[in-house]
């Protein structure tokens, strides 16, 4: 299947659940007006139902959106329902690689977006690269030396981006034609080559 097919499908599937939850949240409170039970036990019940509601819209949007666009340099980034836009300088991201993982959404296998940058400026998202990140990350260890050569002294940081589902091969493309300084991992060029196949066949 071409991926921008699956793309497409992803995003109706998203759409279909965001009206079906919108249904709930309107026509249950309705219904109890209409049939006039407005007591403590039945209004109670709705509550609940409504928190639940909104939780799941609030967990599938999280999981589902995202929006990125390129300009001025910027590399721009919006995940989930209610989050900021994200800042992204390309000439400050280092190095990129894909955490695979085992789930595949709509028949393609599903990843991790990680960017590796040697600057924080203007974007509270980025985390410092620690030991921590090392020891789960052991894939990228191997260019650990060398990204400390090119930035010697100083802190590296690095941002995780798990959302969007199969948005993400058109999010590691977008990177890989604008972060132009950057290294990338052999999976992640694999992702790419494989994207840029499947929109071409």
């Amino acid at each position: 299947m071409n991926i921008n097919k699956a793309i497409r499908k992803q995003r109706k599937s998203y759409k279909r659940f965001l009206l079906s939850m919108c249904f709930v949240f309107f026509a249950l409170p309705l219904a109890l007006i209409f049939y006039s039970r407005l007591e403590a036990f039945y209004l109670g019940y709705l509550a609940a139902v409504e928190i639940l509601v909104a939780v799941s819209v609030y967990l599938r949007s999280r999981q589902e959106r995202l929006e990125f666009d390129y300009n001025m340099g910027r590399l721009r980034v919006k995940r989930g329902l209610i989050a900021k836009t994200e800042s992204i300088n390309c000439d400050k991201i280092m190095y990129v690689d894909v955490e695979l993982a085992t789930e595949k959404v709509k028949g393609f296998q599903e990843f991790s977006v990680i960017l590796i940058s040697k600057s924080k400026f203007r974007n509270k998202k980025l985390k410092a690269v620690d030991n921590e990140f090392w020891d789960r990350y052991k894939s990228i260890w191997s260019v650990s030396e060398k990204l400390a050569q090119e930035n010697p002294g100083k802190e590296l940081y690095y941002l995780m981006i798990d959302s969007g589902g199969l948005r993400k091969y058109g999010l590691l493309d977008a990177v890989f034609t604008s972060c132009v300084k950057a290294a990338f991992s052999e999976n992640a060029i694999e992702k790419i080559k494989f994207y840029r196949k499947s929109i071409n066949s």
